[in-house]
């Protein structure tokens, strides 16, 4: 099964767990090409990728706040692939599988401009982009109780030297 990987760094040859998050190391790879582009480039340390998939099995990247695509702009990343079969998928995750061995690159595909490569997703019917400006009431009132509960878990409020409540700070400011 030919499957993808997004990342900032080019020239990996293997895909090694070493790099993953060290409470779970594992290598996440996904079937979704697009999805892969979205995980090319972290605006934060930690992660930060407002994604989901619709009713229809589209992927979808919601804008949390104003013009929050533009945190793709002025960065490149690369989208590897690999040759993989029986790998588990993440639970809740179809889309994503994980394993905790290394898997040989058998290509890769660096992107200049992943800001122009997700709209030219968008345009192609890849990749929905939903605009801060077309969220209602309702929805940012849901997204804002997420990110709340993900903000008082990681206790970001007594942490402000950390990359994550930097971006809170910068972004949600008035969830902290």
């Amino acid at each position: 099964m030919k499957l993808y990987h997004g990342s900032s760094t080019g020239g990996i040859t293997v895909l090694d767990p070493r790099f993953s998050d060290p409470k779970d190391p594992h290598i996440y790879l996904t079937d979704n090409p697009a999805l892969a582009v979205i995980y090319s480039h972290s605006p934060v340390e930690g992660g930060y990728f407002p994604y989901f998939f619709d009713k229809e099995g589209r992927l979808c990247y919601e804008e949390y706040f104003p013009n929050a695509l533009d945190l793709y702009k002025g960065f490149g990343g690369y989208v590897y692939t690999a040759e993989a079969d029986c790998l588990p998928q993440r639970e809740k995750m179809p889309w994503a599988y994980k394993s905790a061995s290394p898997i040989p690159v058998t290509g890769c595909r660096h992107i200049p401009d992943l800001y122009a490569e997700l709209l030219t997703l968008e345009a192609a019917g890849d990749l929905k982009i939903i605009r801060f400006g077309d969220l209602t009431e309702r929805k940012l009132q849901g997204i804002y109780g997420m990110l709340r509960r993900s903000a008082q878990e990681e206790k970001l409020k007594d942490h402000p030297e950390l990359p994550y409540a930097q971006f809170y700070q910068a972004h949600f400011p008035f969830l902290l």
